[in-house]
C-alpha cells in the first residue's frame, strides 16, 4: 500500500538495496564459506596456493587430519609411527607423543 505512494525509481532503489543486504554475506559467513572451502579441497587432494584466510588454512588441516586418520584405521601418524617401531623392535628416545607411546605399546609383542 505504501509502496504505491512512491515514485517507480525509488521503489526500485530500495528493492535493489533489500536483495544487495540479503546477497551479502555476514562477516561469520564468509568465513564459514572459507573454512568449507578449505576442507573440501583437502578432500579431493588439492590445496589453493593463492592468497587466502586462515579460515580456509583451519578447514584444509581439520579435514586433511581426518582424512589421514581415518585411512589409518582411525590412528595418528604418530599412533602409527610407535607401532611400527616397536614391530621391528625400536623404540624412539628422543621427546615423543602419547600418541606415539599408545601405538608402541600397542604393537609391543614382548
Amino acid at each position: 500500500m505504501f509502496a504505491n505512494r512512491l515514485p517507480l525509481s525509488l521503489q526500485l532503489a530500495i528493492g535493489g538495496l533489500i536483495l544487495a543486504g540479503g546477497l551479502a554475506m555476514s562477516p561469520a559467513q564468509a568465513a564459514n564459506a572459507a573454512w568449507n572451502r578449505g576442507c573440501s579441497d583437502a578432500k579431493v587432494g588439492s590445496y589453493d596456493r593463492s592468497s587466502h584466510s586462515a579460515e580456509y588454512e583451519q578447514g584444509w588441516q581439520s579435514c586433511k587430519q581426518q582424512q589421514e586418520k581415518a585411512s589409518s584405521g582411525g590412528h595418528s601418524k604418530s599412533w602409527q609411527r610407535g607401532c611400527s617401531d616397536a614391530k621391528v623392535g625400536s623404540y624412539d628416545r628422543s621427546k615423543h607423543s602419547a600418541d606415539y607411546e599408545a601405538g608402541w605399546q600397542a604393537c609391543n609383542k614382548g
